[in-house]
C-alpha cells in the first residue's frame, strides 16, 4: 500500500511540474522473431556494404544500387525495440529468386580510386580508409587477383576509344600506328600517319593513371605500357585520371592540346560531354574474324551499340562487379545457384550479385517504378552509355561470370 501511495505521489509531483511521465516498454528486444531466408545470404538484419574502384562505372553503379536500396523486402519493425530489422516475412510469396532486397541492405558506392585500387582494397592487399566489400572494375580481374580470391561478374559492355583533343580533326589509323606512337615512338608527327591529310604537328600521346581499368585494357591492346615516358604526364608528374579531359585542358596550351591524343570510355564520352570536353572520337580500323573492318565513330557504328556483339573489336571490354569468392560464387556457373555468406556483410554481397544478375522472369517488381528490377537495371546501363551483356555472351542470368 505504501509503495502504491509513493508511486501515485510521484506521478502527482511530476504532473504538477508539467513533465510527462516516460513510457515504459517491457520489449527491449526486437518485436517478433527475426526471419532469415534459408539457403540465401539474407538473415533478417540489414547491413551496409561498400563498393569502390572504377571511375568509368561509378555513375552506372550509383543508379543500379539506388534501385537495389529501394527494392522490395521484408516488413520491418517500426514500433519498438530495434526499429529497422525484419519482423515478418514479406507477404508477396517471395521465392529464392524473387526476393528483391529482402533484408533492406544498403550498398554504398565509394568515390573512385581506379579499378585496381578498388580490387586491392576489397582483397585487403592495400590499406584503405574505407574498407571495401565489393569492387567496381572496367577491366577483367587479373590472374593474380583471381588467385587471391576474386570473382568477376560482368553486367555490361563498353568500348575504349582513342580521341584527339582541341582543334585536331579525327583521322583513321590502325593498331600498328598506335603502337608506333605509344610504344616504339617511331611515329612522332601527324604527317607520318599514312593517309592523314590534316596539318603536321608533333604528336603528344598522353598516359593515364595506372590503377585505371581503362589503362589496363589499352595496355593489353598495345602490348606496351602507355603510361611511361616519353608519353606525357601532367605537370605535377602524375598521369591524368581516366576519362576527364579537363585535367589535360587545364595543364597545357591550346597548341599542345590540339596535338594531343588519349583514350577513354566510349560510354563516358557519349553521356558526359563536360567531362570529356574537346575530345573528338577517331575512326580506327579493327579487323573482325571475317576480315572486315569496322570503324566506331560519331555518326553511326559505335563501340557500344546493339550490334557490337556481332564482331570482335579488340578494344571492346566488359564492365564488372568484383566480389570475393567466399562472398559470392557459383562453382559450376549454374544459374541461379549462388553460394557465399549466410548473413552479415558477406551475405549482403551474395544477394546483391544475385539480384544484379537475375533474369527478368525471376526478378521482383520494383515498388517505385512498377517494372521488374532486371529491366530497370538494363535501363540504367543504357542510360549511362553502356549496353547489357549480349545474350549469347552470358553464362549466369544476365551476367558473365568469370572465376579462377
Amino acid at each position: 500500500m505504501r509503495l502504491r501511495h509513493l508511486i501515485a505521489l510521484g506521478a502527482t509531483v511530476v504532473g504538477s511540474l508539467g513533465l510527462a511521465m516516460p513510457a515504459v516498454h517491457a520489449d527491449t528486444v526486437p518485436v517478433g522473431n527475426i526471419p532469415s531466408v534459408a539457403g540465401t545470404g539474407f538473415d533478417g538484419l540489414n547491413d551496409i556494404v561498400n563498393s569502390g574502384g572504377s571511375d568509368t562505372t561509378y555513375l552506372v553503379q550509383q543508379q543500379i544500387t539506388n534501385l537495389y536500396n529501394s527494392s522490395n523486402g521484408c516488413i520491418t519493425n517500426d514500433t519498438a525495440g530495434t526499429r529497422d530489422i525484419c519482423t515478418v516475412p514479406a507477404p508477396k510469396g517471395y521465392t529464392n529468386t524473387t526476393m528483391g532486397n529482402y533484408d533492406h541492405d544498403v550498398v554504398s558506392q565509394v568515390h573512385a580510386t581506379g579499378s585496381g585500387g578498388g580490387i586491392a582494397c576489397m582483397l585487403a592487399t592495400a590499406v584503405c580508409n574505407i574498407p571495401l566489400d565489393m569492387a567496381r572494375s572496367s577491366r577483367v580481374p587479373s590472374a593474380a587477383e583471381f588467385t587471391a580470391g576474386a570473382n568477376g561478374w560482368a553486367y555490361g559492355k563498353d568500348g575504349v576509344i582513342v580521341v584527339t583533343l582541341g582543334s585536331r580533326l579525327a583521322f583513321q589509323f590502325d593498331k600498328p600506328t598506335l603502337q608506333a606512337i605509344y610504344c616504339t615512338h617511331t611515329i612522332t608527327d601527324f604527317n607520318q600517319i599514312a593517309g592523314y591529310t590534316g596539318p603536321a604537328g608533333a604528336i603528344v600521346p598522353w598516359g593515364m593513371n595506372t590503377a585505371s581499368g581503362t589503362y589496363g585494357v589499352f595496355k593489353a591492346y598495345l602490348g606496351c605500357d602507355p603510361s611511361i615516358a616519353p608519353n606525357r604526364a601532367l605537370s605535377s608528374g602524375t598521369y591524368p585520371f581516366e576519362n576527364d579531359v579537363n585535367q589535360i585542358v587545364a595543364d597545357v596550351t591550346p597548341a599542345i592540346l590540339s596535338n594531343s591524343i588519349w583514350w577513354m570510355s566510349y560510354a563516358e564520352w557519349k553521356t558526359l560531354p563536360f567531362k570529356t570536353n574537346s575530345a573528338t572520337v577517331n575512326y580506327w580500323k579493327i579487323q573482325n574474324a571475317a576480315g572486315q573492318f569496322r570503324a566506331p565513330s560519331n555518326s553511326g557504328i559505335n563501340a557500344t551499340n546493339g550490334t557490337s556483339g556481332s564482331y570482335n573489336e579488340e578494344l571492346k571490354r566488359y564492365i564488372w562487379q568484383v566480389t570475393k569468392k567466399a562472398d559470392a560464387d557459383s562453382a559450376a556457373i549454374t544459374y541461379p545457384t549462388i553460394t557465399g555468406g549466410a548473413g552479415g556483410k558477406s551475405g549482403a554481397v551474395r544477394e546483391y550479385v544475385r539480384w544484379l544478375c537475375e533474369n527478368p522472369a525471376d526478378s521482383a517488381i520494383n515498388p517505385n517504378t512498377g517494372a521488374n528490377s532486371a529491366d530497370d537495371i538494363s535501363a540504367s546501363i543504357t542510360n549511362t552509355g553502356f549496353i547489357a551483356v549480349p545474350t549469347a555472351e552470358r553464362n549466369f542470368g544476365t551476367c558473365l561470370l568469370q572465376r579462377a
